[in-house]
């Protein structure tokens, strides 16, 4: 799973409770993925992926140099503000001492810490685009913004551009907050997603943008974590307390799964090294009973081999087998 731009929003926004808690620690939980220790609650921060508070006591495993450095930086620092930028897939965790931490939630991810002076001291990983970079000790800038911000749309300005464009296209182009809430407000306008739109079609999707921007949340699990329940998807929705907690039981069963088709290939393919070494097994066998009855022919017939060899008499017939000679070698024929 990865978040949309809009479920980042609401995650940001449950967030908010764990303001002024101190980090007690920071720990690699698994590969690239990550738990932000504080004094009541704990964030999990797996980009590209998600980050969320989780309530399972994930094991610590051996740090990596990220961890061990943002322990080291993050250690007794309270939290004073989590803040999403520009409605992008881009989490940043405020500390009381200006150190900041960054989860980029989009293409392979990304979790950055900047000092107070807003300058790269880890990454995870360290890039370089044309607009931005992230290098060591160099400054951090945030991504172009992917999308405009839906909250800060009006209408004349979401009408110029989606008028004469195909619904779905058009709102995907536009806000790039969640392809399955965009269906939402194409369903609940009966506006089919390939139509195309006129000015009053376009009105028409911006108040129901707006009337779902301001629906009352009801968070929970249809097929995936979802705000709130959805008429465009047909599977049985699940609540649950809180966008957080549905992020975290839906990756909890999703690391079950994932570990159990690892057991399950790993079960195959050792399967599959046995059925080959059981047909290996049997092909040995097989040449091993024909190399002794081969040795066996040989050691009956050794006298006269010998003399086949010495009188150059390859004309001779042993046991109704003609015998030719090719280089080194007694080739018998019948």
């Amino acid at each position: 799973m990865e978040f949309s731009n809009l479920e980042t929003h609401e995650i940001v926004e449950e967030l908010q409770k764990v303001l002024d808690e101190r980090v007690k620690k920071v720990q690699l939980v698994s590969e690239k993925e990550y738990k932000l220790r504080l004094e009541k609650n704990n964030i999990v921060i797996a980009p590209p992926e998600a980050l969320y508070l989780t309530k399972r006591p994930y094991p610590a495993k051996r740090p990596d140099n990220f961890s061990m450095y943002a322990r080291k930086r993050l250690s007794g620092k309270r939290v004073k503000k989590i803040t999403q930028n520009n409605f992008d897939r881009v989490i940043t965790i405020h500390f009381e001492d200006g150190y900041k931490l960054i989860a980029e939630l989009f293409g392979e991810g990304n979790l950055i810490l900047l000092d107070k002076a807003n300058l790269t001291r880890k990454a995870l990983e360290y890039q370089e685009w044309r607009d931005r970079k992230i290098k060591k000790k160099e400054e951090y800038r945030y991504p172009q913004p992917r999308g405009k911000d839906p909250f800060k749309m009006n209408e004349e300005g979401f009408v110029e551009q989606t008028k004469n464009e195909r619904a779905l296209k058009a709102l995907k182009k536009l806000l790039n907050m969640g392809e399955k809430y965009l269906k939402e407000i194409c369903q609940a306008t009966e506006i089919q997603e390939q139509e195309k739109l006129n000015e009053e079609k376009s009105k028409k999707l911006f108040k129901e943008l707006k009337e779902l921007l301001k629906k009352q949340r009801k968070p929970g699990i249809q097929t995936e974590p979802v705000i709130f329940p959805l008429k465009s998807v047909e599977e049985e929705f699940e609540e649950k307390e809180s966008f957080n907690a549905a992020v975290d039981d839906y990756r909890a069963k999703e690391k079950k799964s994932r570990k159990k088709q690892t057991k399950e290939k790993k079960l195959s393919k050792l399967q599959h090294r046995l059925k080959q070494q059981k047909n290996a097994r049997k092909k040995f066998k097989e040449q091993i009973k024909q190399y002794k009855e081969k040795g066996n022919w040989i050691y009956n017939h050794l006298n006269e081999l010998k003399q086949v060899f010495m009188q150059e008499d390859f004309n001779k017939k042993i046991d109704g087998l003609k015998i030719k000679r090719k280089g080194k070698k007694l080739v018998l024929e019948e």
